[in-house]
């Protein structure tokens, strides 16, 4: 966990583009469950 924690810390566009990348995903998700009949 602490290794991962450092990472993130020298990387923080990686986590954010992740973050985005999720939040996307989960937009996407729900779009489609509800336009769907």
């Amino acid at each position: 966990m602490a290794a991962a924690g450092r990472r993130l810390r020298m990387r923080p566009t990686l986590g954010l583009l992740l973050l985005i990348a999720l939040a996307a995903v989960f937009l996407g998700l729900g779009f489609l469950i509800t336009t769907l009949p």
